[in-house]
């Protein structure tokens, strides 16, 4: 499998991306911005940079976008081994092949879905086999489009499957891109003075 990846030039308008059953109209309108912060908060402001000085904020990401100017929200680069991972070219690619990423795997959760109307029984009426072996192919299918894209990129599935709940957890939590970050940094924050005073 090989990703096209074109070329993206940020201080054009930006067009919305699909996101198969992942995304919601604003999150894929606004995906940009949402990479944008995710870039900034791992230490690259490079992109959110520019789309400040070619776009206009959305109003909804004002309030996310005013706490890094407060110095309320921080960057997270503590642990990181791979340089390259706060690069500006790197997110950009991580930008474009992560929404195609997501729209496979919607392709795949789709069909396992029992609520959808094209999913393993009707597939299974329709080749005239067991509804297991239907659904056995399928996540074979998915497991190699999770392995082929990792190899495509260069990365383990393991970081792949890690920068696609990074994603998920930002589009889920959308306009308060770092609810589930923040959660996070003070249930550790918490486990740690907890430690410290025992």
């Amino acid at each position: 499998m090989t990703l096209s990846l074109q070329p993206l030039d940020l201080n054009q308008p930006c067009p919305s991306v699909d996101l198969g059953r992942y995304g919601t109209q604003e999150t894929e309108d606004n995906y940009h911005w949402i990479w944008a912060l995710y870039a900034w908060r791992s230490g690259s402001p490079e992109i959110l940079e520019r789309m400040i000085i070619s776009h206009p904020i959305p109003v909804e990401l004002r309030k996310v976008i005013a706490e890094i100017i407060t110095g309320k929200q921080r960057q997270n680069i503590k642990g990181k081994s791979n340089l390259a991972e706060i690069k500006h070219g790197f997110y950009l690619v991580k930008l474009i092949s992560m929404a195609g990423f997501l729209r496979g795997l919607s392709d795949y959760e789709l069909l396992l879905d029992p609520k959808s109307g094209r999913n393993t029984h009707t597939i299974s009426d329709e080749k005239g086999i067991e509804v297991s072996e239907v659904r056995a192919q399928i996540e074979k299918d998915k497991k190699d489009f999770i392995q082929s894209y990792a190899d495509s990129l260069g990365i383990s599935v393991e970081t792949l499957g890690k920068w696609k709940q990074e994603l998920v957890n930002m589009l889920d939590d959308y306009p308060n891109v770092f609810s589930t970050i923040d959660k996070k940094r003070k249930q550790v924050n918490v486990r740690v003075r907890c430690k410290r005073q025992g």
